[in-house]
């Protein structure tokens, strides 16, 4: 067992169920911005990928236009943030 699943268990073990509830809403309180933001991209853009997206899913790829994509990965803790991005389109040769 890695160093960190051992700190995680200590906590754990240490922890009433109260105080284990307490601590699982504050972290989704915090993910809270961050999911509107990702509702708010699905809602007004035409999104590639993923196909189906849920809760866990920090990426995203919308079309812009014909041929061109821009993929996006929204960074839970900073969502208004700039995301990291790439713009997507087809190969021409030449």
């Amino acid at each position: 067992m890695s160093d960190v699943w051992c700190d995680v268990w200590a906590v754990i073990c240490q922890s009433t169920l109260g105080q284990l509830h307490s601590q699982f809403m504050v972290v989704l309180d915090s993910l809270a911005e961050f999911w509107e933001v990702l509702d708010e991209i699905d809602g007004r853009t035409w999104v590639l990928e993923p196909e189906r997206p849920c809760r866990a899913d920090t990426m995203r790829r919308i079309a812009i236009g014909s041929n061109v994509s821009i993929r996006v990965d929204v960074n839970p803790r900073h969502p208004k943030m700039l995301p990291e991005s790439c713009l997507l389109g087809a190969e021409h040769g030449g």
